[in-house]
């Protein structure tokens, strides 16, 4: 078990992979270029994902493994804000001045879903 730390002030985003019982850093992602600020991570059991304040907005979703990126997914929504799983499914909160607001339904154990939930 490991617990996952995001960095919202590096270019690009930074997520470290710590081991709770020591505290020491055990692997690093480094995003893509162009994938910053970090705002919002999330765990599913499967992947961890990392969402990002971009225009549009930007989720990558990265083995926990190898700390390496499996996919990204770029939503119709700019600045993602909040991330979260029940286990099952991973969403997506954007920063939006409109009401309602927006959440997305973005993975599937890794698997695509884009279902727009407003």
């Amino acid at each position: 078990t490991y617990v996952y730390a995001g960095y919202s002030f590096t270019s690009p985003g930074i997520v470290d992979q710590i081991i709770p019982s020591t505290m020491t850093l055990n692997k690093t992602f480094t995003a893509p270029s162009g994938h910053y600020p970090l705002l919002a991570l999330t765990y599913d059991g499967t992947y961890v994902y990392a969402g990002y304040f971009t225009s549009p907005g930007i989720v990558d979703q990265i083995i926990p493994s190898t700390m390496a990126l499996n996919n990204t997914f770029t939503s119709g929504f700019n600045k993602v804000h909040a991330l979260t799983s029940d286990g099952t499914y991973v969403y997506a909160g954007y920063s939006v001045t409109a009401s309602p607001g927006v959440v997305n339904q973005i993975a599937y154990r890794g698997a695509v879903k884009r279902i727009s939930i407003s």
